[in-house]
């Protein structure tokens, strides 16, 4: 384990990516690529994937990659994601006793974070835009995450947005979509009514189960304004 109290706050965590282009046509692409990423004061990850993009027609546009990880000690895939917030403090223990991701990190065991990711992104016409990932761990079960993007870049005139849903310690096939604690959602509606400004609803939903096994859902509604300089 890592000496939790010789560890600054925030983490720092660096990273450094290669890609080479080993096909490329009008309508076709295909490239491999490679990461590194070190979080100081623990240990470092390393990622190898491929990837190829493709044209199916004049309205299809197509991207597919696959990735391998392969983490050392005190390495967490995926550190920073949707599930962030909730997981910062797990305050279902007593107040002495709080379990930080850095605790987390501390505590990981070798070979836990290897694994596989599936990543598809698929455009039509500009119109609805379809992203899914899916990460799988060698040496954990019950620990697939899964995440479905859907964006529409036009809704109509100044109008797009989009609907997110993701789901973390998946079971197998038939755990692919459920609502629990294991799931959040969200949906963003924006405008933009002048170049340098867009303007945003966003909605999260979270959801539980109770002790009889009934489902229920907190949301959290969120205005949101951007100002955009271009230089």
């Amino acid at each position: 384990k890592s000496d939790l109290s010789s560890v600054p706050s925030p983490l720092t965590i660096y990273g450094v990516d290669a890609t080479v282009m080993v096909w490329k046509t009008d309508n076709l692409e295909g490239r491999v690529y490679g990461d590194f990423v070190k979080i100081m004061h623990f240990n470092q990850g390393f990622v190898f994937g491929a990837r190829s993009s493709f044209l199916l027609d004049s309205t299809i546009f197509v991207d597919l990659r696959i990735e391998r990880y392969l983490f050392q000690n005190h390495f967490l895939p995926n550190y920073y994601n949707s599930f962030y917030e909730r997981e910062r403090f797990n305050d279902d223990v007593d107040t002495l006793s709080y379990i930080t991701k850095a605790t987390r990190l501390s505590d990981t065991a070798s070979g836990k974070g290897n694994g596989f990711k599936f990543g598809s992104f698929l455009n039509f016409s500009d119109k609805v835009q379809v992203g899914v990932t899916y990460a799988h761990l060698d040496n954990l079960d019950h620990a697939d995450l899964l995440q479905i993007s859907l964006t529409f870049p036009t809704i109509w005139w100044r109008f797009f947005g989009a609907i997110n849903y993701e789901r973390r310690n998946i079971d197998g096939p038939g755990d692919y979509f459920g609502f629990d604690e294991n799931t959040l959602a969200s949906a963003r509606l924006s405008f933009q009514p002048f170049k340098f400004l867009t303007l945003s609803l966003i909605t999260r939903w979270t959801f539980a189960r109770d002790e009889h096994d009934h489902v229920f859902t907190q949301s959290i509604i969120e205005p949101k304004a951007v100002f955009i300089a271009r230089f």
